[in-house]
């Protein structure tokens, strides 16, 4: 149980015919850019590429990757697997938008813990089950020297209606990783008048804003979501977290040796 729930379409969405064939990728890829404007006027389109099946391209579109076969004209929605590894190569490319976008993250906002060399960051809802056992296990004394971790709050308000009012909560603490382990812990926390009478509640609410707006700008569908280093790591995958977190640490004394 990966406690994370993905879904996978695949359409074959045909557009008007139209064209000649072209098996060099070069052309391929211009023929694609030249094309699709006018195919898909509406396409809001960063990046076009090279697909992995000849003759097609692959469309980086926000956080969603496409592929277009020119020569029938054909836009192809779904995942597209390398069988003998059994990898989808459009998650990989999935991945690679996420690493462009989380480079422009607000990390100004987010909340900080430990003092080590390993980066991680963290999505996450204060009242999501799965999110609270990663929580549980990340922020622990023997992890503080060891991992670097930036908390952006995203609280998925239709399925915890009380998540919103919690991030508040931890915002507003003068010790937010210690209030968000009372609620991972099932402790009862401090009511929420109290504690936002100690902070201002505009501001909390408008780094609350900026969490939520940085989550969005990653096309989040659920939590928690990870990024140790260079590698995303999706639901509550306990062994693969600490299993990341000791690869970066030994590479990283590696480098130092």
């Amino acid at each position: 149980m990966l406690g994370f729930c993905i879904g996978i379409v695949f359409l074959i969405l045909l557009c008007n015919q139209g064209w000649t064939q072209s098996k060099d990728s070069e052309n391929v890829v211009s023929l694609c850019r030249k094309l699709l404007p006018a195919k898909m006027p509406n396409l809001k389109v960063q990046r076009i590429l090279e697909g992995p099946i000849p003759g097609t391209c692959e469309i980086w579109s926000g956080t969603n990757v496409l592929y277009y076969y020119p020569d029938k004209n054909l836009m192809i929605i779904g995942e597209i697997f390398d069988v003998t590894t059994g990898d989808s190569l459009t998650q990989v490319s999935r991945d690679k938008i996420l690493h462009e976008k989380i480079e422009k993250l607000p990390f100004d906002v987010a909340i900080k813990w430990g003092t080590g060399k390993v980066k991680v960051i963290l999505f996450t809802d204060p009242d999501c089950p799965f999110c609270r056992r990663v929580e549980r296990d990340l922020f622990t004394p023997l992890l503080r020297d060891k991992i670097r971790v930036f908390v952006f709050l995203f609280p998925l308000k239709t399925l915890h209606p009380q998540a919103e009012k919690h991030s508040l909560n931890i915002i507003c603490s003068s010790k937010p990783i210690k209030k968000l382990l009372e609620y991972a812990n099932y402790q009862k926390p401090v009511s929420s008048s109290k504690l936002l009478n100690k902070c201002s509640v505009k501001k909390a609410r408008e780094r609350l804003r900026k969490m939520v707006k940085a989550a969005e700008s990653l096309n989040l569908r659920g939590v928690p979501l990870l990024v140790v280093e260079d590698k995303i790591i999706r639901g509550a995958r306990i062994d693969l977290i600490y299993r990341t977190i000791n690869s970066k640490l030994a590479t990283s004394e590696k480098r130092n040796l």
